[in-house]
């Protein structure tokens, strides 16, 4: 059986009334966002696919959502080549799956 990881990489500091105030979490307003916590979501989001290389998965997919908050990467293939360079400087054998649209819109 083989065993894929499959990851987002979402904005997790929503203030406690943001369904009320907000539309929905596509139009979120850049004033909400905190850059250090987005690149805290970064950093955690590609540690958790790295995470998931080391324990044996047998692949790992990235996600495009036009940069909502919900999934903010972009592009699939920056998050894919990262994951490549990484996993193959420390020797996994893992498949890569980029998900969504891979080239900018």
């Amino acid at each position: 059986m083989k065993v894929t990881a499959f990851a987002q990489l979402g904005y997790r500091q929503f203030p406690a009334d943001f369904e009320t105030r907000y539309d929905s979490a596509v139009d979120t307003p850049w004033g909400l966002v905190d850059p250090q916590e987005v690149r805290a979501a970064h950093r955690d989001y590609l540690d958790g696919l790295m995470l998931a290389a080391r324990s044996g998965l047998d692949g790992l997919v990235v996600t495009e959502h036009a940069q909502a908050s919900y999934d903010m990467s972009a592009n699939p293939s920056l998050t894919a080549n990262a994951l490549a360079y990484a996993t193959e400087s420390e020797g996994l054998d893992v498949a890569i799956y980029p998900a969504g649209r891979s080239l900018g819109k």
